[in-house]
């Protein structure tokens, strides 16, 4: 009897060195992901950075992620309430919950007054036709925004644009 009651506390001990090593295997697996994801956006900013004509300064603008929405710049408070016109317009609070492709948008900015420039998921899509898709819908949608007068839609990768112009 003591024999097996010693072999059940080593089993015991067994399952519980295996779990604690599947927990530090999925808290180093978050920290990848997110570490990931962190490369993905700053690839996203220096694949705009390099298309831009001109250098962007604070007061012209910086790209935000859905969930963080920029402030104190004007370029960039003016894209997020032009971006949020269009969520509206599609009955939706985030991006999210947009349908194919426009739920690929993950950033967006304003390079120059009456210019916003979105960027989209470069893994996902891979058709300038999407990309002019998602600029004419937003175009559309906020027509009653003429200030608005130019949509451009890049890949995070910078390989593929698309523009729609009022």
């Amino acid at each position: 009897m003591k024999k097996l009651s010693g072999s059940v506390l080593l089993m015991l001990f067994f399952v519980v060195v295996a779990v604690a090593g599947a927990a530090a295997l999925a808290i180093g697996g978050i920290n990848v992901v997110q570490r990931a994801v962190g490369a993905h956006t700053q690839e996203a900013r220096v694949a705009a950075e390099e298309r831009s004509p001109e250098p962007k300064t604070a007061a012209q603008g910086t790209e935000s992620l859905p969930t963080e929405r920029a402030s104190g710049a004007q370029g960039s408070e003016w894209a997020n309430d032009q971006v949020n016109a269009w969520l509206q317009a599609h009955g939706a609070a985030d991006v999210a919950e947009l349908a194919e492709p426009y739920r690929q948008v993950q950033a967006w900015y304003s390079s120059a007054p009456g210019e916003l420039a979105l960027l989209a998921d470069s893994a996902t899509l891979s058709d300038v036709e999407e990309l002019e898709q998602i600029a004419e819908d937003v175009l559309q949608r906020l027509a009653a925004k003429p200030q608005l007068q130019s949509v451009s839609v890049s890949t995070s990768d910078g390989k593929l644009t698309a523009e729609a112009h009022r």
